[in-house]
């Protein structure tokens, strides 16, 4: 129950805050609708709750710097709106000189809020230092555009013409160069952030040419001007199809080049068996020996032959017995259509797995099980066969902690 009545309360007090805030900053604006005593008993209400939570802490920025903190709780901006608006709703009869008071109030709030975003996104994720110089960057150019816009509001309201096509005119190009960049780049994009600079250069293009004073320049710009759109259109969406085909064509390149790579994969797995040994086999024939040599105190032995294949050869490359890897000497790469004789020694009998490497460097496991026969008269060891050799998948290794879990 109280959890359900603080949703309701933090939903009332958002929907407060924000019916305030929209108060707070429209009222000014309407001093030749509404008189000035009506004006400051709307507005006051509005500044007294704007008030309050300028300042409640936010929790989630304790960690940031002080600047951040201040920034992002919002009590910078709050301010200037509310010191600045005292003298706005107190002399409704300035004539214009709101307009000088929101271009500055913008300019001011620019670096605030931008600064605002990063901290927030900081806040919510973890970035590399190159991402965040990027992001420094990125921000650094997303200030001097905004307050380029604001500039060019400046030129409008005071009628500066020649202002306003120099400011105008570099937004615009700036925001199709970002379009044009966007659309030819690799990278993902927001497509609704595409479509608001679309239609924030379209606007601006419009209005310059509306503010053309020479009525036959303005229709000869017309028509050029809409041919230009429409090449460019047309040149937009020649560039998204082949950045479409290009991605789906380097889609199917890596579709293909990894089921060849399976393929091969395939093909160079081992494939190979074993003979089992009822006694110490003799080396004076010159078959090919694999063995350890750090584990000769052990009072068990393993004699068996590993067969191969004609498939492809592999290189027996890690022997695990009593809870230790053993690195195999001798004959270590089995060639087709070869056989080796393997041995080993251990005390525990079970957890025994062999590291196997194919030509093209992929590794498995193998589980042994290996079979008592009779206790060696020479070396009185436990004489042992292999009598099950069994694939094992390397995340049931991982699990017993025989080897390193891998990172995905």
């Amino acid at each position: 129950m109280k959890k359900t009545l603080k949703k309701i309360f933090n939903i009332v007090w958002h929907v407060l805050v924000a019916t305030a805030f929209c108060g707070f900053i429209v009222l000014p604006f309407l001093h030749n609708t509404i008189n000035k005593t009506l004006g400051q008993w709307l507005w006051y209400p509005c500044l007294a709750i704007f008030l309050v939570y300028s300042f409640i802490p936010n929790k989630k920025m304790k960690e940031q710097s002080k600047f951040v903190q201040i920034s992002s709780s919002g009590g910078i901006l709050q301010l200037l709106f509310i010191i600045s608006g005292i003298f706005v709703i107190n002399y409704y009869d300035i004539g214009y000189n709101w307009y000088w008071f929101a271009f500055t109030l913008i300019a001011v709030s620019i670096p605030i809020g931008c600064v605002t975003v990063k901290a927030w996104a900081e806040s919510k994720n973890t970035y590399s230092t190159e991402q965040v110089k990027a992001a420094n960057v990125r921000l650094g150019k997303y200030i001097m555009f905004y307050w380029l816009l604001d500039l060019f509001y400046m030129a409008c309201f005071n009628q500066w013409l020649v202002l306003q096509f120099v400011f105008g005119g570099v937004a615009m190009l700036i925001v199709f160069y970002s379009l044009t960049v966007a659309f030819l780049s690799e990278s993902k994009t927001n497509k609704w952030l595409l479509l608001t600079d679309f239609l924030l250069g379209i606007g601006l293009t419009v209005y310059l040419i509306y503010i053309i004073p020479n009525s036959s320049l303005r229709e000869i710009l017309i028509p050029i001007i809409s041919a230009v759109y429409g090449g460019l259109l047309t040149l937009v969406g020649v560039a998204w199809t082949i950045k479409s085909n290009n991605k789906d064509r380097k889609a199917d390149l890596e579709r293909i080049e990894n089921e060849r790579k399976e393929e091969e994969r395939k093909k160079a797995k081992p494939l190979f068996t074993f003979n089992m040994f009822d006694h110490i086999p003799s080396t004076k024939d010159g078959r090919k020996i694999c063995v350890t040599i750090e584990d000769l105190n052990k009072d068990c032995s393993v004699h068996a032959e590993i067969e191969n294949s004609d498939k492809c050869s592999f290189e027996i490359k890690r022997l695990y017995h009593d809870k230790k890897w053993y690195e195999l000497n001798g004959n270590t790469v089995i060639l087709p259509n070869s056989k080796v004789l393997f041995a080993f020694n251990f005390n525990d009998v079970f957890d025994m797995y062999l590291e196997v490497v194919d030509s093209l460097g992929y590794t498995y496991y193998y589980e042994l099980k290996v079979l008592h026969l009779v206790i060696g008269k020479g070396d009185g060891k436990h004489f042992h066969t292999i009598r099950e050799i069994r694939e094992t998948p390397s995340k049931i290794l991982e699990e017993k902690r025989i080897l390193v879990k891998t990172q995905d």
